[in-house]
């Protein structure tokens, strides 16, 4: 990954009134919002790439805890530890489009390390190798995007959109209530209980803008003519994903 400027660990806490506002890329080894506490990231002016060793956003309050405020592309890059715990809300009524989270750890994205009670993400979010479990009211409003083996969306977890596995071997599991409103890639899929899958076109092109695709091509090439700075899917899936400052 890119080297950017280092900041400090964030640590954030307390009452809604405690904020921390971030308006560059920037290399952390921990940001750490916890409460009702919130962290803004100002992208009004530029993208905003923030790459950092442990990621946890945890809390008790039903509202936007980390905070887009423009327009700009904002990325998440989590190289070890991501932790979402109930009632996080990201990016909550915006544009999916504007946020990618990208997880790069080993361990399984599973309910050990996130109590998904209550926690929406108006972004995508794309695992280079872990395996995915998605339960509770858990909702993601762009793409789940893998590199992995298995993705499993239970409880009455929804995707609002596509879940791509273009690796070899890739399974997808729906059970319980799990729903998926878009499409479902990977080599096997496997249904039990009362899931559903609601067919809706994905437009990749303005979900990963410069992806040149959309859900009638293939999800893991690179697509469009011409050179392109923006990531491509196969890109998005990869441990060293494309960085521009």
């Amino acid at each position: 990954l890119q080297s950017y400027q280092t900041h400090s660990d964030i640590y954030i806490s307390g009452w809604d009134g405690n904020k921390v506002t971030i308006d560059s890329s920037f290399n952390a080894n921990t940001i750490f919002v916890g409460g009702s506490s919130s962290l803004i990231i100002d992208n009004s002016e530029r993208d905003i790439n923030i790459v950092v060793d442990n990621f946890t956003l945890e809390g008790s309050t039903d509202k936007n805890r980390f905070v887009l405020t423009g327009n700009k592309q904002v990325n998440l890059y989590v190289r070890e530890n991501l932790k979402l715990s109930s009632k996080c809300y990201m990016n909550y009524g915006r544009d999916p489009s504007l946020l990618n989270i990208y997880y790069l750890g080993n361990t399984s994205f599973t309910d050990a390390n996130m109590n998904s009670l209550n926690i929406k993400l108006y972004g995508s979010l794309l695992v280079s190798k872990a395996n995915i479990e998605l339960y509770h009211s858990l909702e993601i409003f762009g793409a789940l995007v893998s590199g992995g083996a298995k993705i499993k969306v239970a409880g009455n977890a929804t995707v609002h959109n596509s879940i791509i596995m273009p690796s070899s071997g890739s399974v997808v599991t729906l059970g319980g209530s799990g729903k998926v409103h878009g499409t479902v890639v990977a080599d096997k899929l496997f249904m039990d209980g009362n899931p559903s899958i609601t067919y809706k076109k994905t437009d990749f092109e303005n979900l990963f803008p410069g992806s040149g695709s959309d859900s009638g091509s293939d999800p893991g090439s690179a697509g469009g003519g011409g050179e392109s700075l923006t990531p491509t899917l196969d890109d998005l899936i990869s441990a060293g994903p494309a960085l521009e400052p």
